[in-house]
Formats: structure tokens, C-alpha cells, sequence
């Protein structure tokens, strides 16, 4: 598997458009971007190889956080030396982001939905700094944030990830799986996966694992002879059998 590539589709697109939006808005237009969906979908994927692309900062939210150790991940990012004390550090932050105008991502975001002065925090630091924040959550996150009047008014760009469809499909097998996968094949992967992503990944893996203990360049739906796409599934010949 090419494990170092990207594949570029429609989620991914949508969320490179979003960040660029963001980055070059106008003066005084809002930088919030919103970001969620199911888990499985790419999220996380997507948003490593965009805040490398773009130099951006990126941290991880936990259920823990208070403003310090919030302003003191953000510090750690920034190259920062963390301080005692909130209101220096807001301070160093705000300046740092000013100077640099990076993008900020913050994943599982999910975590400050339910903690209004972390994201009243998040939303100064923006409105000051004026750098792009982009929270990337799961399934219910835009519900839950949308309802902080706020907040909701600095949000201009939403990115919803979708279940992958076969054009994605095909375009993550070409670009990852080191062996050609025949449109039959990539149906069954694609309606097993359920058009998740991280399935569809590990689904290739496997039949790529197959093609190179066979010798073969292609695998087609009779070649692969109904084997399981993901660990625990049980052959679909076995499974009619139990039926």
C-alpha cells in the first residue's frame, strides 16, 4: 500500500476548498470553519495532510482540557514556553498567531461542545488574532456548537463529510493499492465498507496482500472467491452456509 499518498476525494476537495476560503477571506469576514461526520469517513486523514500542506497548527482536544492546558497545547504548537497563568498566555498566543497567521485545526473537538469557556476562549482568540480555526467533530458536533449564538456567527465555511462513493472509490484504489482491482471486486469493497474510508483502506490492503501471494496483477470478484474484506468477517461462502 502507498501508505504515504492522498487520495483527493470529494471530502477531502471540499475540506482543501474550505481551509483556502478561510485563509484568504477578506477583512473582517469570519475565519471559523466546522467540520464533522461519522467516524471512519477521513477525517482525521484529511486534516493531517491539509495542516501539513498548509503549515498550519494542529492539536488534539481531550475530555481534560481546562483554558490552561487548552492555551498550553496551543503554546506547545506555537513553539511557546507555557506559562502559570491565563491571561499571559492568552497574550502569547494571540501574538504569535497574529504574526503568523497559520491556520489552527483543532481534532475531536467534540470534547469543548459542552464547555462554553473553552470555546468563548477559542472564539477571542480568533476574533483578536484574526487566524483561521477549523473544529473538526463527529456526527452531532454541528448541532451542538450551532446552538451558541456566538460562536454560530463566526462560522462561515461547514464541511460535512460524506460516505464515499464509487468515483471516490476508484480514485483511493488507484492511488493507494499497489495492485489493479477490478470494478466488480471494488463494488462488493465499496458496498461492504458501507463507504467508509478506513474500511475501504483496509479492505485494499487485504486484497493487495492476496494479488501478491497469487503473482497476480488484477483481481477480479472470482479471484477474490468471497474472502472477508476486514479481520472478524467470516468468507461470504460460509456465511450463506450458516444462513
Amino acid at each position: 500500500m502507498r501508505s504515504n499518498q492522498i487520495a483527493h476525494v470529494k471530502n477531502v476537495t471540499m475540506l482543501a476548498t474550505a481551509a483556502d476560503s478561510l485563509c484568504t477571506r477578506s477583512i473582517g469576514m469570519p475565519g471559523i470553519g466546522l467540520v464533522w461526520g461519522p467516524s471512519g469517513y477521513g477525517k482525521s486523514t484529511a486534516t493531517t495532510w491539509l495542516y501539513n500542506r498548509m503549515n498550519g497548527i494542529f492539536i488534539r482536544a481531550w475530555p481534560t482540557w481546562t483554558p490552561v492546558s487548552m492555551l498550553a497545547a496551543l503554546m506547545h504548537e506555537l513553539s511557546l514556553k507555557p506559562l502559570g497563568r491565563t491571561a499571559p498566555m492568552i497574550d502569547a498566543v494571540v501574538r504569535k498567531l497574529s504574526e503568523d497567521n497559520r491556520p489552527v485545526f483543532i481534532d475531536e473537538a467534540d470534547y469543548l461542545a459542552d464547555k462554553p469557556i473553552l470555546l468563548e476562549t477559542l472564539r477571542s482568540l480568533h476574533d483578536v488574532s484574526s487566524a483561521p480555526l477549523i473544529l473538526i467533530g463527529m456526527r452531532d458536533f454541528k448541532q451542538r456548537v450551532m446552538g451558541r449564538d456566538q460562536l454560530r456567527g463566526r462560522i462561515s465555511e461547514f464541511v460535512e463529510f460524506q460516505p464515499a462513493d464509487m468515483e471516490d472509490a476508484r480514485l483511493l484504489t488507484d492511488e493507494i493499492c499497489e495492485k489493479d482491482v477490478a470494478d466488480d471486486l471494488l463494488g462488493e469493497l465499496h458496498k461492504a465498507a458501507a463507504g467508509e474510508i478506513r474500511r475501504m483502506t483496509v479492505g485494499l490492503g487485504r486484497i493487495e496482500s492476496f494479488a501478491k501471494k497469487k503473482n497476480l496483477r488484477k483481481v477480479n470478484s472470482s479471484e477474490w472467491g468471497g474472502r472477508p474484506f476486514f479481520l472478524g468477517d467470516a468468507p461470504r461462502s460460509l456465511a450463506k452456509a450458516a444462513a
